[in-house]
């Protein structure tokens, strides 16, 4: 016989299956960036996003921008997407299975004070010298006092604009060249020209 505190208990491991019940779908929530909002094409903004499942837990979280992957917390320079609508879309999937999908519709236009900004930008990251930036600057200025005194734009002055942008002299990137037309392109139609580029 063996003494007391010799004696081990050893017990058969057992496997226990745990079924969460879960049906709730998982809680999206979309900063930087709001449905319905029309912003300038000068801006950045930081969009990101978080999904919340207090249930089982999120197993996965996908962002598109227009149909392309995008990640949560990208700083996004608008002048890089077309002029017009866009759409953020967010899915989320709980470890259950359940679904959110989050979309988020926004636009983005421009204007004379978006062109201006831009102008500053592209000098300052190298594309524009001092004297073409400086030129599109007085060129711009022109179309704003217009503006400022409540007159239509007056299309000479986005001709001459025009001419001065597509001047290589002056603005010798192809891509701030192309990005500056098709802002002024819509600074005209939107006053009811003809697009000149």
């Amino acid at each position: 016989m063996y003494p007391i505190d010799e004696l081990v208990y050893v017990e058969e491991i057992k496997a226990v299956t745990v079924k969460i019940e879960d049906s709730v779908a998982p809680t999206v929530l979309i900063t930087g960036v709001a449905g319905g909002t029309t912003y300038g094409d000068s801006l950045d903004l930081e969009i990101a996003w978080e999904a919340i499942d207090s249930g089982s837990r999120v197993k996965s979280v996908t962002g598109t921008l227009d149909g392309e992957p995008v990640m949560s917390g990208t700083v996004q320079s608008l002048y890089k997407l077309a002029l017009g609508e866009h759409t953020l879309t967010v899915t989320a999937v709980d470890n259950t299975g359940n679904q959110t999908v989050q979309t988020v519709k926004f636009s983005i236009e421009t204007s004379t004070d978006d062109i201006s900004a831009l102008i500053d930008r592209f000098e300052a990251a190298g594309k524009l010298n001092g004297t073409g930036a400086a030129k599109l600057q007085e060129r711009i200025a022109k179309v704003m006092v217009s503006e400022d005194k409540g007159r239509e734009r007056d299309k000479k002055k986005l001709e001459r604009f025009v001419e001065t942008v597509n001047d290589p002299k002056i603005v010798s990137d192809a891509q701030v060249r192309t990005l500056l037309l098709r802002d002024l392109d819509a600074l005209i139609a939107e006053n009811g020209g003809t697009p000149e580029s």
